[in-house]
Protein backbone atom coordinates (compact mmCIF):
# COMPACT_ATOMS: atom_id res chain seq x y z
CA UNK A 1 0.00 0.00 0.00
CA UNK A 2 1.02 3.44 -1.04
CA UNK A 3 0.29 5.85 1.61
CA UNK A 4 0.76 10.22 0.22
CA UNK A 5 -0.93 13.19 1.96
CA UNK A 6 -2.76 16.30 0.88
CA UNK A 7 -2.93 19.31 2.92
CA UNK A 8 -6.31 21.08 3.01
CA UNK A 9 -6.39 23.98 4.60
CA UNK A 10 -4.15 25.44 7.23
CA UNK A 11 -5.00 27.73 10.16
CA UNK A 12 -3.05 30.85 11.76
CA UNK A 13 -2.89 32.58 14.97
CA UNK A 14 -0.46 34.78 16.52
CA UNK A 15 0.49 32.58 19.62
CA UNK A 16 2.68 33.33 22.81
CA UNK A 17 5.04 30.60 23.79
CA UNK A 18 5.86 29.71 26.69
CA UNK A 19 8.93 32.22 27.38
CA UNK A 20 6.81 34.68 25.96
CA UNK A 21 8.05 35.21 22.63
CA UNK A 22 4.90 35.70 19.60
CA UNK A 23 5.10 33.11 17.20
CA UNK A 24 3.44 35.12 14.34
CA UNK A 25 0.89 33.50 11.99
CA UNK A 26 1.65 30.21 14.14
CA UNK A 27 -0.05 27.23 11.90
CA UNK A 28 -2.40 26.09 14.59
CA UNK A 29 -4.78 24.15 12.69
CA UNK A 30 -4.55 21.43 9.79
CA UNK A 31 -7.08 19.74 7.92
CA UNK A 32 -5.60 16.47 5.94
CA UNK A 33 -6.44 13.54 3.25
CA UNK A 34 -4.55 11.04 3.67
CA UNK A 35 -4.43 8.62 0.46
CA UNK A 36 -4.04 5.11 0.18
CA UNK A 37 -4.06 3.37 -3.38
CA UNK A 38 -2.78 -0.47 -3.87
CA UNK A 39 -0.81 -2.17 -6.57
CA UNK A 40 -4.09 -2.34 -8.59
CA UNK A 41 -4.22 1.61 -8.29
CA UNK A 42 -7.39 1.38 -6.38
CA UNK A 43 -7.58 4.06 -3.91
CA UNK A 44 -9.25 5.14 -0.26
CA UNK A 45 -8.92 8.42 1.51
CA UNK A 46 -9.37 9.10 5.02
CA UNK A 47 -9.91 13.19 6.33
CA UNK A 48 -8.44 13.95 9.38
CA UNK A 49 -7.77 17.59 11.74
CA UNK A 50 -4.40 18.01 13.70
CA UNK A 51 -4.54 20.41 16.43
CA UNK A 52 -0.95 22.03 17.07
CA UNK A 53 0.07 23.16 20.39
CA UNK A 54 2.96 25.64 20.05
CA UNK A 55 3.55 26.80 23.61
CA UNK A 56 6.88 24.75 23.89
CA UNK A 57 8.08 25.93 20.56
CA UNK A 58 11.13 28.52 21.00
CA UNK A 59 11.19 31.27 18.85
CA UNK A 60 14.69 30.27 17.21
CA UNK A 61 12.56 26.73 16.36
CA UNK A 62 9.67 28.68 14.77
CA UNK A 63 9.23 28.16 11.16
CA UNK A 64 7.88 31.38 9.30
CA UNK A 65 4.74 31.01 7.57
CA UNK A 66 6.64 32.07 4.22
CA UNK A 67 9.19 29.53 4.87
CA UNK A 68 6.33 26.44 6.14
CA UNK A 69 6.82 23.46 3.19
CA UNK A 70 4.51 20.20 3.13
CA UNK A 71 6.99 18.21 4.28
CA UNK A 72 7.08 20.03 7.67
CA UNK A 73 3.36 19.94 7.65
CA UNK A 74 3.38 16.13 7.62
CA UNK A 75 5.88 16.09 9.82
CA UNK A 76 4.03 17.73 12.44
CA UNK A 77 0.85 15.38 11.87
CA UNK A 78 2.53 11.82 11.83
CA UNK A 79 4.36 13.36 15.27
CA UNK A 80 1.15 14.43 16.61
CA UNK A 81 -0.60 10.84 16.50
CA UNK A 82 0.83 8.04 18.55
CA UNK A 83 1.48 4.75 16.28
CA UNK A 84 -2.11 3.06 17.74
CA UNK A 85 -3.77 6.17 15.73
CA UNK A 86 -1.87 5.79 12.67
CA UNK A 87 -2.41 1.56 12.27
CA UNK A 88 -5.68 2.71 13.17
CA UNK A 89 -6.22 5.28 10.25
CA UNK A 90 -4.24 2.83 7.92
CA UNK A 91 -6.16 -0.55 8.54
CA UNK A 92 -9.65 1.87 7.96
CA UNK A 93 -7.79 2.87 4.15
CA UNK A 94 -7.23 -0.48 3.77
CA UNK A 95 -10.37 -1.98 4.39
CA UNK A 96 -11.88 1.15 2.25
CA UNK A 97 -9.40 -0.13 -0.79
CA UNK A 98 -10.61 -3.74 -0.29
CA UNK A 99 -14.06 -2.64 -0.53
CA UNK A 100 -13.05 -0.01 -3.93
CA UNK A 101 -11.17 -3.19 -5.19
CA UNK A 102 -13.88 -5.48 -4.54
CA UNK A 103 -16.14 -6.72 -8.22
CA UNK A 104 -19.99 -6.18 -7.54
CA UNK A 105 -22.94 -7.00 -10.00
CA UNK A 106 -26.39 -6.68 -9.50
CA UNK A 107 -28.08 -10.28 -9.90
CA UNK A 108 -30.55 -10.84 -12.67
CA UNK A 109 -33.45 -12.89 -10.17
Amino acid sequence: MNYTWEILKLGTLDQTNSDGDVLADAIISIKWRKIATNDANKKATYVGKTLLDLSSTSAADYIELDDVTKADVVSWIEESMTESEMDVINKVLAKKVEINTMNTFVPDW
